[in-house]
């Protein structure tokens, strides 16, 4: 299987994954006289106004399954096909996996670094074609 499409499901699964957590983190632990929908929706104003002293933080995990998506559109797309495309998306995937490590549930971030190894072997699997590698070959 093609390294580059694992890489990009796996980071679809670890979107997912976020998302639920999102889910769990606003829709559980309301009262019993408000509905979920509505006790949700207060808490997560709560969570995004200025009164909340964690707010960047809370933006940093809203942002996180749209960069997980970015990243995993961008290993379907024949971007990793070149060597400098490779290295970028591992790159972008390595920071997502660090920042989600630092902030987030060991679960997402154990889901963030695992498609870290097929980043690895689509960068490996690249060779640099660099002026002078191409002339040696030539020679």
């Amino acid at each position: 299987m093609n390294p580059a499409r694992t890489a990009g499901q796996l980071l679809f699964i670890a979107a997912a994954f976020s998302v639920v957590t999102w889910g769990l983190f606003l829709f559980t632990g309301t009262p019993e006289h408000a509905s979920r929908l509505k006790a949700g929706l207060k808490f997560a104003m709560f969570l995004f106004s200025s009164e909340n002293p964690t707010r960047l933080e809370v933006v940093g995990f809203a942002a996180l399954p749209f960069c997980l998506v970015g990243v995993a559109v961008g290993y379907l797309s024949p971007i990793p096909r070149t060597n400098r495309g490779a290295i970028c998306l591992f790159v972008a995937n390595t920071v997502l996996a660090v920042s989600v490590a630092a902030t987030a549930p060991w679960n997402l971030a154990l889901c963030a670094a695992f498609p870290l190894w097929w980043g690895w072997k689509c960068v490996s699997a690249r060779k640099p074609t660099a002026p002078n590698v191409i002339a040696k070959r030539k020679a």
